[in-house]
């Protein structure tokens, strides 16, 4: 019914579902405040949003909550703009729900080369996605970049990311209660320290994670294994294809 995404999120109301089928859509999607949906009718491997490295693939900054939620796509090309935080999303004082995405090969200069959240009332939902390939050149956090908030991240497979300093994977310093859980890490890259780096944050829960094989080290600053955390080769069946 609408040649792009924009359009028939610009033309949905609260509590709608916009079904995407495949393709691959060049544009950089903003949700604009709305309790919507925006899902794939085919999964990530065959519906892909290219941020054409003109913007962030996703933005979430209108207070958004977890009843807008952005599943099954995979999330490619994005380029963070403004102050270089978000390559593939963006989320400022907002909490939506990002699910069984792949977000791979985006790019942020100075924090969140796959993913930033920051700023208070930000308390986002980051679950089941694979988030590889992304990188930052200039801060922290390759893969999620988190600032002055909260956030739940959990059962992603978060591997390959290369950050210039802190947090190859994940780097959230000055928050308070995010949530860490049940996550596969590895291959990540720091510049200076870790793979899950935590300067000054507060009551992580940092538990079930398997941290493995980062480069720069697993853990550093604020952040120590928790409850029932290994470190041990996750097997991945076919790693050179990027099959996690």
């Amino acid at each position: 019914e609408y040649a792009t995404i924009q359009e028939a999120i610009n033309a949905s109301t609260d509590g709608d579902t916009v079904l995407v089928q495949a393709g691959e859509y060049t544009e950089n999607i903003n949700f604009s405040g709305k309790a919507i949906t925006i899902m794939s009718g085919d999964g990530p491997g065959e519906t892909i949003i290219n941020g054409g490295g003109a913007g962030p693939c996703a933005t979430f900054v209108q207070s958004e909550d977890e009843s807008s939620r952005l599943e099954g796509f995979t999330l490619t090309n994005g380029a963070a703009t403004g102050d270089g935080y978000g390559g593939g999303v963006i989320i400022e004082s907002a909490s939506p729900t990002i699910s069984g995405n792949i977000i791979q090969g985006n790019s942020a200069s100075q924090g969140g080369g796959g993913i930033s959240i920051s700023f208070a009332g930000a308390n986002p939902r980051i679950t089941r996605n694979i988030i590889y390939g992304n990188q930052t050149d200039g801060g922290g956090g390759g893969g999620i970049s988190l600032y002055q908030c909260a956030g739940v991240i959990e059962q992603n497979t978060i591997v390959g990311n290369v950050a210039a300093q802190d947090g190859g994977a994940i780097n959230l310093p000055f928050t308070s209660g995010v949530r860490i859980n049940s996550n596969i890490i590895t291959g990540n890259e720091s510049g200076s320290s870790g793979a899950l780096a935590g300067w000054m944050a507060e009551a992580v829960d940092n538990n079930y994670n398997d941290v493995w094989n980062n480069q720069g080290g697993n853990h550093a600053n604020n952040i120590q294994p928790g409850a029932q955390s290994i470190s041990s080769d996750p097997l991945f069946t076919a790693p050179d294809s990027n099959a996690y």
